[in-house]
């Protein structure tokens, strides 16, 4: 229920379901006839904040058993900065676990986990997989290695060279002079000409 992109919201799926607290409940109230936990993430709001507390309460009586909160607006996409005050809010009025999530980086993974039970990390882990490590080991070409090994050896060469490409421009994010290599990446066919493009960054 968190889903900006617009094909998703325009569907009324996604993040558009904040419009809709009563369908989302009975999305939820559905879900939990199974025997699974049935957990919502959700935005704080389509264009403003004001019921993201109430959309949350909502949830927590339909069933849900725990709650992701990103931090900005359906509005907002990823720009701006996510509002940790508003997911903490939403995590002191439910009695269900709630995660947030939003520029989570290293610098600020405890000051994050401050009034929440856990944090989610999205795009941060992409642009920096060793983020769950707590220390820089590898440089970002061997972290990109490792993720086309273990990329090639669950969905083949070809797969996992067409699909990395797109996680480039995360790798590259804060390098200068990057242009360049992503648009050479985008059109590698192979794996080799792939890493003849990285190779180095």
């Amino acid at each position: 229920m968190g889903c900006p992109v617009r094909k998703v919201f325009g569907h009324g799926e996604g993040s558009a379901l904040l419009g809709e607290p009563k369908r989302a409940a009975e999305i939820v109230k559905a879900l939990k006839k199974g025997d699974k936990p049935v957990t919502v993430k959700m935005r704080l709001g389509i264009a403003d904040k004001s019921a993201a507390v109430d959309f949350a309460k909502e949830m927590e009586q339909a069933g849900a058993d725990l709650i992701t909160v990103h931090g900005r607006t359906r509005e907002q996409l990823y720009g701006g900065e996510a509002d940790w005050d508003e997911i903490r809010k939403i995590a002191a009025a439910v009695s269900i676990p709630v995660l947030g999530n939003g520029d989570v980086r290293e610098d600020n993974l405890k000051e994050r986990m401050d009034g929440v039970y856990g944090i989610a990390i999205g795009r941060g882990a992409v642009e920096n997989p060793q983020i769950f490590s707590g220390e820089r080991k590898l440089t970002r070409y061997e972290v990109f290695l490792k993720h086309l090994e273990y990329g090639e050896e669950y969905f083949g060469e070809r797969y996992v060279t067409t699909t990395l490409r797109g996680f480039v421009p995360f790798y590259l994010k804060g390098l200068p002079n990057i242009k360049s290599v992503r648009n050479a990446a985008m059109v590698c066919k192979d794996k080799e000409s792939l890493l003849a493009v990285l190779e180095g960054i």
